[in-house]
């Protein structure tokens, strides 16, 4: 994969490792995709790619991963971000 072709970011906010369904449906789709790492900042990988959008994927949104989120959408504004999360994540609506 080149990094200069566009793709899809898949960021990893799971405490247990996030289930590689979503890039693997994305990719057998057309959408090439990277996967972000929970320990890795996404703006360290978003700014050396050609993201077409980031899915931030959550089992339960922590303060780290909503920060994250935050920044990513401050530093880098016009590249659409998803929040993708399992059931029972209401809170996180009202935040």
């Amino acid at each position: 994969m080149n990094p200069n072709d566009p793709q899809v970011v898949c960021v990893d906010r799971c405490l247990h490792g996030m289930d590689p369904h979503l890039c693997n449906y994305l990719a057998g789709n057309g959408f090439p995709t990277v996967t972000v790492p929970r320990d890795r900042p996404c703006v360290e990988v978003l700014s050396c790619t050609q993201a077409i959008a980031a899915c931030f994927v959550f089992d339960y949104p922590d303060a780290v991963g909503l920060a994250d989120l935050r920044n990513t959408k401050s530093q880098l504004p016009s590249i659409p971000l998803l929040m993708i999360t399992v059931e029972h994540s209401e809170a996180v609506a009202v935040w």
